[in-house]
């Protein structure tokens, strides 16, 4: 050993030093290194990961603004311009102070807690009805007054004073939007407050103004008087606040006027029991009480006033904490506004998917009909043609029968003609009565359309039926107004777009004349045989020329008429259309829309879940 000890201290500390500065050096790389990634980690927020309960509050506000833009992008504006107002105001102001929000009837002592929970006497507590404004008090280095008009443009003015002649005067404070007070309060320094006017004061445009403010709000904090708290127009207004996803707190002021504990509990308990589920907490509280205790140092006395309560709860849930409540606030009422423009979108859905059923089947309706009058209209035209061709096929038999007379036979073998004709003339064509026949065809028009009025009839009957159920059962109606259809000149349908000529024979398709020629010499070879066969041979040739020409017009005709009926049914089809579909022409296109709407709402409900998740953490 001491062999070993003199060779260290032969060779010195030298060699050991460097490899001992290298790892420490090493050690403190490693140490820096993992810093860097934990600080990155902080401030980076994959888009793709799911909300964590570990998430810091940096991160919480990006990942809340990034699904906020995605809520936006998928609500129409036009649509739901209230809800897209709510989530584009909040996407703007989430990096603003908490604004927390005092409503209630009129004269419940708002101001007074406002007072009380600020330490002095900021907000004017003796006003009515008629000088009643919005007022905002925010933190500044000094006392500062400022008067906001609707048109943005603000004033200054010298001193709490000098705004009771501009709300005095009726021309001047309809122009206001709000009165802004500026304090050096330490509880203003990351909150804003608004002190609101009455919600049953004299003038209804004090409540739109302050219902306004439910937008802007990330907390309420709704007071009742302890004698008249719980009216059934304060649940009305607090279930519209609560519609909007706001957190609600209760204040019951005026606890000095309360004679006991036991009334405080009871009016606590009916206050609970009668808003259920529209209020986080109840508070009883006495402002004038807290307010004269601050001022004479008396800790007891406020304590007894009831808002020390106050105080610690918002402390832990908002001041302490007032960035990540603010999102938060943000994130309930925008997961609201999604959750209601989901829902809408689904009933839209379904009502336009119930519509479209609805037009499918009147269609169908109209489709049956059609083809029940199409076979109608066949038979009326092969009847009526068959009418109107039977003179010419009686005039060619007493034709044909005069022809094959043995006089008629014997005349024409003296006169040394060698065949027997049947020609067709003008009295065989002017037997068939074209201008009747018309007439009668125009009857058949006539009667298409009447048919075509009493399915309209059956049709609006039926939307009439419909659109009163959905009346009664509060459900979106069809389109608005009686429905009304002029049926089409159907006359004007009988003509062709050029020339105007006429249905049954056309210029340009006149029958022809026909000629069966029989030789005179084969009908006298074989007597009578041959005269009978020769007989069946013209009358074959003749009446299968009639018989063509009744095809042709029956064809004809029925071309036309169905194609009117058709132009009937698409006219009605495409009318009602319009009605059934609030206002589209094309079914395909609605088709194509409620595919859209189905994928816009499965983003919306995948962000819902999101915010949902987060609301969870």
């Amino acid at each position: 050993m001491p062999g070993v000890l003199d060779n260290i201290k032969e060779i010195g500390f030298v060699p050991l030093l460097i490899p001992t500065v290298a790892l420490l050096y090493l050690a403190i790389t490693l140490v820096i290194f993992i810093r860097r990634k934990k600080k990155q980690s902080a401030t980076e927020v994959p888009s793709s990961q799911p909300y964590s309960r570990h998430r810091t509050t940096r991160e919480l506000n990006w990942y809340a603004r990034r699904k906020l833009v995605d809520l936006l992008e998928q609500i129409d504006q036009e649509k739901f311009e209230e809800d897209y107002d709510i989530v584009e105001r909040y996407l703007r102001t989430i990096d603003e102070n908490f604004l927390l929000v005092l409503f209630g009837e009129f004269n419940t002592g708002k101001s007074y807690f406002i007072n009380a929970f600020l330490g002095e006497e900021i907000v004017a507590t003796g006003i009515t009805p008629t000088t009643a404004t919005i007022c905002k008090i925010s933190y500044g280095d000094k006392p500062k007054q400022e008067i906001v008009f609707h048109d943005g443009t603000t004033e200054v003015v010298a001193d709490e004073d000098a705004v009771w002649p501009y709300l005095d005067d009726e021309e001047r404070s309809n122009r206001i939007d709000y009165v802004w007070l500026f304090q050096p309060s330490k509880k203003l320094e990351k909150l804003d407050m608004i002190d609101t006017p009455g919600l049953n004061s004299l003038f209804t445009c004090h409540e739109e103004t302050t219902l306004n403010f439910v937008y802007k709000a990330d907390a309420v904090l709704w007071v009742f008087h302890p004698h008249q708290g719980g009216s059934e127009s304060e649940k009305e207004y607090l279930t519209r606040i609560k519609w909007y996803g706001k957190k609600i707190i209760g204040i019951v002021s005026h606890k000095d006027i309360v004679k006991s504990d036991e009334d405080i509990s009871l009016l606590t308990d009916f206050i609970r029991n009668n808003f259920g589920d529209l209020i986080d907490r109840v508070f009883v509280v006495s402002s004038r009480q807290a307010l004269q205790s601050i001022s004479s140092g008396d800790q007891r006395g406020y304590s007894e006033s009831g808002l020390c309560e106050v105080e610690e709860y918002l402390r832990e849930r908002i001041i302490d904490r007032v960035k990540r409540a603010k999102i938060e606030a943000a994130i309930a009422s925008c997961h609201k506004s999604a959750l209601r423009v989901s829902g809408r979108m689904k009933n839209e859905v379904s009502e336009v998917r119930e519509n479209k059923i609805l037009l499918d089947s009147v269609s169908g309706a109209i489709s049956k009909e059609t083809l029940e009058v199409y076979e109608e209209i066949c038979q009326q035209v092969v009847r009526c043609v068959e009418g109107h061709f039977a003179r010419p096929r009686e005039f060619a038999r007493q034709r044909i029968k005069e022809i094959f007379s043995w006089k008629k036979i014997v005349y024409a073998l003296f006169l040394g003609r060698e065949e027997v004709s049947f020609l067709t003339d003008e009295e065989f064509f002017g037997s068939l009565d074209v201008q009747e026949f018309e007439s009668s065809i125009r009857g058949i028009v006539r009667y298409l359309g009447r048919r075509a009025g009493e399915m309209f009839k059956k049709v609006e009957m039926e939307l009439m039926v419909e659109d009163e159920k959905r009346k009664r059962e509060g459900k979106r109606r069809l389109g608005a107004g009686s429905i009304e259809c002029e049926i089409a000149a159907l006359d004007d349908l009988v003509w062709d777009d050029e020339g105007k000529e006429a249905l049954v024979f056309p210029q340009k398709d006149a029958p022809e004349a026909i000629s069966v020629h029989l030789s005179v010499k084969d009908i006298c070879r074989s007597l009578g045989k041959s005269v009978s066969e020769a007989r069946k041979e013209m009358e074959r040739k003749v009446f299968a020329y009639i018989l063509g020409w009744e095809w042709t017009c029956s064809v004809r005709i029925v071309d036309r008429l169905v194609k009117m009926n058709r132009e009937i049914k698409n006219g009605l089809v495409g009318y009602l259309t319009p009605y059934v579909l609030e206002g589209s022409t094309d079914r395909d296109e609605v088709g194509g829309g409620i595919d859209s709407l189905e994928r816009r709402i499965k983003k919306i409900d995948d962000i819902v879940d999101d915010l949902a998740e987060v609301r969870g953490g």
